[in-house]
């Protein structure tokens, strides 16, 4: 039997070797592979953190129209503490039809009391979103959040 250290190591190994190959593609360029690059550096798959590189791929998948890139690029903003940039990236998401993007700026928004007209206004975006666009999950977090603020 293996201890955890070593089923750790694996999966080290794996994220590294698909970073890897994704960055080759990335490189070659396929914007999805450039989005999932992008979210290994944000988050440190494979990879050491870097919101630079990140950011740096989302753009570069962004040129080529990859849907994802907006919202990446908020979450991103989002987790280098850059809440203006995050909000505006969020707010392209959603102009370009990324349900996912309404939660995210819900969620900021929910910091204020001042605030709740906006979040409303994303968390119905959500909930009424096309079922083909949005995961039940997201749908159910926005319900959530919007029996929080009655």
């Amino acid at each position: 039997m293996m201890d955890n250290d070593a089923l750790y190591a694996e999966v080290e190994a794996f994220y590294k070797k698909a970073f890897d190959v994704l960055l080759k593609l990335a490189e070659a360029g396929d914007a999805e592979s450039m989005c999932r690059i992008a979210n290994m550096y944000a988050v440190g798959d494979g990879v050491g953190v870097d919101y630079d590189k990140s950011i740096y791929w989302d753009k570069k998948a962004l040129e080529l129209n990859e849907v994802s890139a907006r919202n990446n690029l908020g979450c991103t903003y989002r987790m280098r503490g850059d809440i203006v940039s995050a909000k505006y990236w969020f707010e392209q998401a959603v102009e370009h039809g990324d349900i996912e993007a309404a939660l995210a700026l819900a969620r900021l928004y929910m910091v204020s009391d001042k605030e709740a007209d906006k979040v409303l206004e994303y968390l119905d975006l959500v909930i009424n979103a096309d079922p083909v666009s949005v995961c039940e999950s997201l749908v159910e977090e926005a319900e959530t959040l919007k029996k929080k603020l009655k």
